[in-house]
């Protein structure tokens, strides 16, 4: 009824007029609706575990058939008899009907077509820049596969070992890689918004310009990876592994890396903009030029760490470990530094106007040329400490 336009004041059974005419657009319905059940329950089969049937539209059409030898004639006799309300009730069931089963057999043909593409991957290892959206391929062994530029949006690749694929461009957008084997993979230039890596393997994968953006990384491992300039805005990468990653000029902004291990990584004009870094450890690690503005780095170990001419305006640094850290020329106006731990660190010309220091050990620290204006040095710890202008601080020693 809903389908009927509603301007036509339309009456079902005035429409049809008599019980005649009402049984012949039944049977006409019953016959399209047979098909379409039939068509459906096709479509609805795995097609993903077996090659196509040439012979499944016959099923589907069986129904069509048999409905139509059941026809009685006189049915045919009444179209001559049909006026112009009993053509336009026929015309709307028919295009209805006939809607429907253009839709289902596009998407047939189109489970079919990707049902082919992933029995050529299977068989020739081989599928690039096919679409393979939505397909399900858990736990399977995907080892030096080619998908370059394949369309992988929302696939299951759960368990899935990929080592050595090549992955170059590909749109991984929202896919749930959980657990997935990618050591060694090939994701440059990929797109993984929103993708699920949670406890996944990236060690020595290449995942250079990616873009993973939203993504979930939480403890995923990717130590060695090779993540230069990829974006990581707004991912959770917390407990991850990037020991000795390489992450030059990576975009990692809002991002969440509390209690990530970051040993050893290059961070080499990285972007780390209001990310969380809340207990990460950054030992030895290289940030030269990097922005770390608003960044919360409270407890953050970043022993004999490198943070040449970078910038940690307004960041959150209080418990934090700089322990022989080399920070020359680095910018920290108005940061949190309470109880932060400088000893035998390298401040040499820094920047720390307005900044808090109560609390903090400066023990061994080289302060020469260091700009203190504005800071509050509450129960600051000097010992052996070299201050601005050159002279030894020992008020503090024992």
């Amino acid at each position: 009824m809903a389908l009927l336009d509603p301007a036509m004041n339309f009456n079902f059974r005035g429409a049809l007029g008599t019980p005649r005419k009402l049984k012949f657009i039944a049977t006409i319905s019953s016959i399209g609706l047979m098909a379409l059940l039939n068509l459906g329950m096709n479509f609805f089969e795995r097609g993903t575990e077996r090659p196509f049937q040439k012979n499944s539209y016959m099923k589907s059409a069986a129904p069509v058939c048999l409905g139509w030898t059941t026809f009685r004639l006189d049915y045919l006799v009444m179209i001559r008899t049909m006026d112009r309300k009993d053509v336009m009730a026929l015309l709307t069931v028919s295009l209805f009907l006939a809607s429907l089963l253009s839709l289902i057999g596009l998407a047939r043909f189109a489970n079919v077509a990707k049902a082919n593409r992933v029995n050529q991957l299977l068989q020739t290892k081989s599928c690039t820049s096919c679409d393979l959206t939505g397909v399900v391929l858990k736990d399977a062994d995907l080892e030096d596969m080619d998908l370059e530029y394949a369309n992988l949006e929302g696939v299951d690749f759960r368990d899935t070992r990929l080592k050595r694929s090549n992955l170059n461009g590909t749109n991984l957008n929202n896919a749930n890689l959980e657990k997935a084997d990618l050591r060694q993979v090939y994701l440059s230039d990929a797109i993984l918004g929103g993708v699920n890596l949670m406890n996944a393997n990236l060690q020595g994968a290449d995942l250079r310009r990616a873009y993973l953006g939203d993504a979930n990384l939480k403890e995923a491992n990717l130590n060695a990876a090779y993540l230069g300039d990829a974006v990581f805005s707004r991912a959770n990468l917390s407990e991850a592994l990037l020991v000795k990653a390489y992450l030059v000029g990576a975009n990692l902004g809002e991002a969440n890396l509390r209690e990530a291990e970051l040993i050893g990584a290059d961070l080499r004009r990285a972007y780390l903009g209001d990310a969380i870094l809340k207990k990460a450890n950054l030992e030895n690690a290289t940030l030269n030029r990097a922005n770390l503005t608003r960044t919360d780095l409270r407890e953050a170990n970043l022993r004999g760490a490198t943070l040449g001419d970078a910038d940690l305006s307004a960041a959150n640094l209080e418990g934090a470990d700089f322990t022989g850290a080399t920070l020359p020329r680095v910018n920290l106006p108005r940061t949190r530094l309470l109880g932060t731990n400088f000893t035998n660190s390298n401040l040499l010309t820094a920047n720390l106007r307005r900044a808090d220091l109560t609390g903090a050990n400066l023990t061994g620290a080289n302060l020469t040329g260091t700009n203190l204006t504005g800071a509050k040095l509450d129960s600051v710890i000097f010992c052996r400490t070299t201050m601005p202008n050159g002279t030894i601080n020992d008020a503090d020693c024992q």
